[in-house]
């Protein structure tokens, strides 16, 4: 029964014995070294929404947004972003998607430049 519950649904029970299971809720330690060593660098977080998202040119945007934005929710948007892409439910581009997380929180996303 399990292996036709697995192939119908195509994914693991929450009682699996499987240990090294990644669920969405769970932090790795790497993620969340990653999160100290770069919180209150803003230009080393845009670096590194940039690298994941395939954005490069979007670098100061990207540092902007670090500045003015919560970095826990920045990473998580990311997170689920990254998530998506491997589960292919993404239909445009990682960045439009990651920006529609972030609107969807109701975290600014747009800055008008200064005259």
């Amino acid at each position: 029964m399990k292996d036709e519950m697995k192939r119908n649904n195509n994914s693991y029970t929450v009682n699996s014995s499987n240990s090294n299971l990644i669920t969405v809720n769970s932090y790795s330690s790497k993620a969340k070294e990653l999160l100290e060593e770069l919180d209150g660098n803003p230009m080393g977080i845009a670096i590194e929404l940039a690298e994941k998202l395939d954005d490069l040119e979007s670098v100061d945007y990207y540092k902007i947004l670090a500045m003015n934005s919560p970095i826990s929710r920045l990473f998580e948007a990311l997170s689920i972003t990254i998530d998506a892409e491997k589960r292919d439910r993404i239909r445009t581009k990682k960045p439009i998607y990651f920006q529609g997380i972030l609107r969807r929180w109701g975290i600014q996303t747009k800055w008008k430049e200064k005259s």
